[in-house]
């Protein structure tokens, strides 16, 4: 259950990123856009979240492996749940990065809040 825990950390940390980009971003394409990284947030926690809870069928194979029954590769679970993961997070980074690219300041500085945008990058 530790890795339960440790996902929702995950999650909340991105609800605050897509909530901070709504604030900042408030045109209709992009809340459109988060509205659908939210769900996809939202799906990929609730299969980390079962995938961690119910490894074992029955559930008790978990603590008791005498009983008679199959456990998921948990190796290969955290393997998935990691790269949606990370797949996440640099579609999360990227997001703002043509909205940054097309403000009408210097090149300079268009460079400089990319980078800024980049580092929040855990």
């Amino acid at each position: 259950f530790l890795f339960s825990s440790y996902v929702l950390g995950m999650v909340g940390v991105k609800c605050s990123i897509i909530l901070l980009y709504r604030r900042i971003f408030p045109s209709r394409q992009v809340g459109k856009a988060l509205l659908g990284i939210s769900g996809v947030l939202m799906a990929w926690f609730f299969a980390a979240l079962f995938c961690s809870i119910f490894n074992c069928y029955p559930i008790s194979k978990a603590w008791k492996p005498s009983v008679s029954g199959f456990c998921l590769d948990y190796g290969v679970v955290t393997l998935v749940i990691g790269i949606a993961n990370i797949l996440l997070d640099f579609t999360l980074l990227g997001l703002p990065m043509p909205l940054l690219w097309n403000l009408h300041v210097s090149t300079r500085r268009k460079v400089l809040l990319m980078f800024m945008f980049a580092l929040g990058c855990r």
